[in-house]
């Protein structure tokens, strides 16, 4: 396949991508250069989902760059996403194995290639270094390291896709830099969670073409989950049921700056609900079983059922 891709790569350079070629000739050629493309796309996915290593997947990627459309690499892209995604687990299976010495106890966020330059075994070395270049980057902890997908390495490529695929890329890469969730608990400011849910309103408003509009749709509903939610581990009311001071100002001033948007409107509805079942919900002696907060689940969940029917994409690929 690799072979297949290097020998289409110089056809096209000898063929319709050569200036010297005659004015006659040019008809002829951009029509077979097309053929040969679309019978070429055909085959690409199939050789990014056969690549030995996502490293491999990248320099597939990265060679078809100068011959493909937007429109194309974008499909490509997609591609290159879902076997990243689907092959973290032998990457941290990789790292695991090349971990036996546990080298890597003494790492510390962010882990790059820096990170671990002073390293003597060379395999160690050889697995992350083989990582990044298949676009993952790790967080460190408990010494180990665990692999996740660095978008803000794929925003390189925005300049060659279309704007909702280069827009997606920096919509994930926000949460990619910047986890919302850790430990169990909401590891962000609340404002945070907030301008993440309007901006990803934004591009579903934007772009309902995009062929990852239902990814990105299911984004939008674990930002809002965790926007009125929380996690686990989170405290988001006092014993009387009231919000969290930051919490509440947080949402006062989201509906006071974006009050004509989808989430302006969720975020007023549920604050004026959280008052009204704090009043109106008697109290349990055992605040663990207080059904106040099976109300508020019965809500979210009605939430989630509204967002699926508000937002309704028109091509997407997921």
């Amino acid at each position: 396949m690799r072979k297949m891709i290097i020998l289409f790569i110089a056809f096209l350079i000898a063929t319709g991508c050569s200036p010297e070629a005659k004015t006659r000739d040019e008809p002829s050629v951009q029509k077979e250069t097309s053929a040969v493309t679309e019978d070429y796309m055909e085959t690409l996915p199939a050789a990014i989902q056969a690549a030995a290593s996502a490293k491999e997947a990248v320099a597939i990627f990265e060679s078809n760059l100068p011959i493909l459309s937007p429109d194309q690499l974008d499909r490509i892209l997609m591609e290159l996403e879902d076997y990243c995604r689907a092959n973290r687990e032998e990457v941290e299976e990789a790292l695991s194995e090349a971990n036996e010495a546990n080298t890597f106890g003494t790492l510390r966020n962010p882990v790059s290639l820096e990170s671990i330059s002073g390293f003597a075994d060379e395999g160690v070395k050889k697995a992350v270094t083989d990582a990044i270049a298949g676009k993952y980057k790790f967080v460190a902890g408990e010494g180990v390291i665990v692999p996740m997908l660095d978008y803000r390495a794929l925003v390189e490529y925005k300049a060659y896709l279309t704007p909702a695929m280069g827009e997606y890329l920096e919509l994930m890469a926000i949460e990619s830099d910047n986890p919302a969730r850790g430990d169990g608990s909401i590891i962000i400011p609340w404002e945070q969670l907030g301008k993440r849910a309007l901006n990803i309103e934004e591009y579903l408003n934007e772009y309902p073409m995009s062929p990852r509009y239902d990814r990105v749709k299911g984004e939008y509903l674990s930002v809002i989950s965790s926007f009125f939610m929380g996690a686990s581990n989170s405290n988001m009311y006092n014993p009387e049921r009231e919000l969290e001071p930051k919490i509440q100002a947080s949402y006062n001033a989201l509906i006071a700056s974006f009050p004509d948007t989808y989430t302006g409107e969720l975020t007023k509805e549920y604050v004026e609900f959280v008052l009204r079942a704090a009043k109106d919900i008697p109290k349990a002696d055992n605040s663990n079983d207080d059904p106040f907060y099976e109300e508020l689940m019965k809500f979210k969940d009605a939430i989630e059922g509204r967002v699926l029917e508000h937002f309704q994409g028109k091509n997407s690929a997921d």
